[in-house]
């Protein structure tokens, strides 16, 4: 787990990278995410107070850290953001690039499940 510093509020990264032909591509991706994640929080403070879905967030940071990474390797990812509302709710978007699929699933009090 990765907090991201300077984030509008406390945030965690979790990331899994797979790099399709050997491990350059993941290391570029681990390096730049986040990066460019931190940039992105900011300009969606508001959605991640009010507990909000992040999805055109991870469209855009995905997008630009595919324009940063320079390799013929490719690779796929699954990351997960872990935030606390304002309403007090811990929030978890799971996000994924390329043909990985990433699930979440959690218990809540009394046994029901929620994601």
């Amino acid at each position: 787990m990765c907090p991201i510093p300077n984030a509008p509020i406390p945030t965690a990264l979790v990331c899994v990278c797979d790099g399709h032909t050997g491990i350059a591509a993941a290391i570029q991706v681990r390096a730049h995410l986040p990066l460019q994640l931190q940039a992105a929080l900011a300009a969606h403070e508001h959605t991640m107070r009010a507990g909000g879905s992040l999805e055109g967030m991870w469209k855009e940071v995905f997008a630009q850290v595919d324009d940063i990474v320079k390799t013929d390797e490719g690779c796929t990812g699954t990351v997960g953001l872990v935030w606390r509302s304002d309403g007090g709710d811990v929030c978890v978007q799971v996000a994924n690039v390329g043909d990985s699929t990433g699930m979440c699933v959690g218990v809540v009090g009394g046994g029901s499940f929620r994601c």
